[in-house]
This record gives structure tokens, C-alpha cells and sequence, in this order.
């Protein structure tokens, strides 16, 4: 069998394989995250410059946001985790004979069924007790929160967010953004033992690179189909296609943006564009299958968003594709994405970097 054809079928074991264990995995809660966002101590650091006693400025960057359970079961906060702090913390800030004082929050927050929990700097918040970095305005990271479930043994499931940094909190909006995540171009350091191939990463989006190709065409009229190119004249485009495969570590040059959106306003909108300062070109894309081929397109017109409707940006379906990338996406770090709608609302929200389709 030729190398050609081998490869082909570990991409057809990549698309499949995860679909059959992802049928088998009970889906973890649904938690909407809104309004995230941390301080910026580099501002700080500049306004106490000229104390004698300056803070220790390891300490700070309080993490605030709006949780919201919209499952069916309670669940409970516990505790979060990011790279830009060696410590996180769960405090809670509490007035007593008009003293104020702050402490850890021991059992951490428990979030019942369908309701919201308000993370604010004179009540319940993260503290991010030894920063790594000074945390810089216009900067974004990726933090990662743990959540127990009481019924059902507290067993734990992990929610991972961008956290935009700012000197206020964001703008108040109409939409629900939840369970976003962008590709990474770079393999994470368990995944370079593993040659960089990841189970799951032939997603149909990059097929554009490919010409819409189907895994398994390993013909002269496929190779046509690529272009002519041949499995080992792989550009960045279709290394991202191919999941880092063809041998190599996945490359900079694509990648793409998934989430989910629920417009909660009162009347229907679009998303009609998208911005970022880590990839030259963005658009709206849509991978659908025609006449058994998959192939990719931007969306006309924009993505409509009717009222109380949940729209899925996912593998596989609409997304934002992230192309003539500026630097490569790394796992464990965050940037910032704007989104345009069609009512003239301009939205800035902060995407981690991680491959969801891993996540346990």
C-alpha cells in the first residue's frame, strides 16, 4: 500500500473515531459565561510607581463575569486555572461592623438550575495571586473554570474562556456568546509526542484547501482535485485540512473560530462580519455537503440570528474562518475577535485557543 493511501485512511480514522466516542460521552452542562473580564495591572503598576511601598504586583487582576447554569441539574464553582497565574483563588469580599475584608471562598458557588451567579469585586470573585505577567490592556487569556456536579457524585467538568483585559467592565449586550474556541496552528507539548497528528482535526472547514476532496479519493482525478499537489507538497492551508498531518506539526496560515450564539434581544438580527488582529482576512464561512462532496463557502448576507434561536457555529457547519494568520494560535492563550451585526452593534469578545474536540 502506498504512503499516499496510508495517509489518506489515518484521516478517515481521525473524522470518524471521535464521532463514535463523542456519541458515547454524556454532554457536560451548558454554562454561559457573559461579560468576562480582568483588571489591568500594568495601568496599576504605573499609578503606584511612585509609592514608597509599592503593592507586590504578583497579586491582583480580579477575574469578574456572569455565570449562568441553563441546564437541568445544579452545579458548583469551585475553582479556576490559568496560565498567566501560578495561584487562582475563589474570594469573596464581605462587609461586617463596616469593615470590609476579603478571604478564599471555601466549598466555592453553588449555581442551581436555570439561574445566574454575579462574579463581582465586592461579593464572590477569582484572584489572581501570583501573576506571572503584567496583565496589559488590549491583551486577552485564556482561563479555565471547574465546576462540580452535586448530583451526580460531584464529578467535575471544565469550561474554558477568553478573559479580555480591561479598566472597566465591557459594554452590556443583547447575545448570548458560549462554548467558543479556536483551533490551534501549534501543538500543545502532548501533542508533539504525539507526531502532531489529533484525533478529530480533519475537519471539513480547511476541505477548502483541498478542493473539496473525499478522504479516501487517493486517485489521479483526487490529486487533480488538490491542485496537483502531492502529499508531500503541503502548504499551511492544507496541513490545517489535514489536521497537522502529512507528517509535520499542524503550521500558521488557517485556522477557524467556533461558538455558540442566542440572540436575547427583541428583535431578529445578522452577524455580517468579523475582525481580528491575528488573521489578515475573516470571514463567515459554511461547510455543507453537495452531491457527497464537502465543500466550504462564505456566507452571503451574513448569519441570521432570529430571536430566541440558538445558532451553532461548529465543525462541520458555520464558523469563522481565520485565514492569512499573523502569528501562530498556540494552546493556553487567548485573542481578541470583533463581531459586526447587521444593527450596527460591534461586539469584542476574547477566544481561547484549545481544541474542544479533545476536551473529556
Amino acid at each position: 500500500m502506498s504512503l499516499r493511501k496510508v495517509l489518506f485512511l489515518l484521516v478517515l480514522v481521525c473524522l470518524f473515531v471521535p464521532a463514535v466516542f463523542a456519541q458515547e460521552m454524556p454532554a457536560a452542562p451548558e454554562i454561559v459565561v457573559t461579560g468576562a473580564w480582568a483588571r489591568n495591572t500594568a495601568l496599576e503598576h504605573r499609578d503606584m510607581s511612585d509609592m514608597a511601598e509599592p503593592m507586590d504586583m504578583s497579586i491582583g487582576g480580579v477575574f469578574i463575569a456572569t455565570v449562568e447554569n441553563l441546564s437541568a441539574q445544579p452545579v458548583r464553582l469551585i475553582s479556576g486555572s490559568t496560565p498567566v497565574s501560578g495561584i487562582v483563588e475563589l474570594h469573596q469580599t464581605t462587609m461586617e461592623n463596616d469593615v470590609m475584608s476579603m478571604g478564599p471562598l471555601e466549598g466555592g458557588v453553588e449555581i442551581p438550575a436555570g439561574a445566574v451567579v454575579e462574579l463581582e469585586s465586592q461579593g464572590v470573585h477569582f484572584m489572581l495571586v501570583a501573576l506571572n505577567v503584567d496583565l496589559v490592556l488590549g491583551d486577552a487569556f485564556s482561563f479555565t473554570l471547574v465546576f462540580e456536579l452535586p448530583e451526580m457524585n460531584n464529578e467535575t467538568f471544565e469550561v474554558v474562556i477568553g478573559v479580555p483585559v480591561l479598566e472597566e467592565a465591557p459594554a452590556a449586550h443583547t447575545f448570548a456568546f458560549f462554548g467558543l474556541w479556536a483551533r490551534p496552528t501549534v501543538a500543545a507539548p502532548s501533542e508533539a509526542e504525539m507526531g502532531g497528528m489529533q484525533m478529530g482535526d480533519a475537519t471539513p472547514e480547511a476541505t477548502e484547501a483541498m478542493g473539496g476532496m473525499q478522504m479516501g479519493d487517493a486517485t489521479p482525478e483526487a490529486t487533480e482535485a488538490m491542485g496537483g499537489m502531492q502529499m508531500g507538497d503541503a502548504t499551511p492551508e492544507a496541513t490545517e485540512a489535514m489536521g497537522g498531518m502529512s507528517g509535520m506539526q499542524p503550521r500558521a496560515g488557517v485556522s477557524a473560530v467556533y461558538m455558540q450564539i442566542i440572540n436575547r434581544g427583541a428583535s431578529d438580527d445578522r452577524l455580517i462580519a468579523a475582525s481580528t488582529t491575528v488573521a489578515n482576512l475573516v470571514q463567515i464561512h459554511e461547510s455543507r455537503l453537495v452531491d457527497d462532496v464537502m465543500q466550504m463557502s462564505e456566507v452571503e448576507g451574513g448569519l441570521p440570528l432570529p430571536v430566541g434561536e440558538r445558532v451553532l457555529l461548529q465543525p462541520g457547519g458555520f464558523h469563522i474562518m481565520l485565514m492569512d494568520l499573523q502569528q501562530e494560535l498556540v494552546p493556553g492563550t487567548a485573542f481578541l475577535l470583533t463581531l459586526t451585526f447587521e444593527s450596527g452593534a460591534e461586539i469584542t469578545l476574547a477566544v481561547p485557543v484549545y481544541n474542544a474536540m479533545q476536551m473529556g
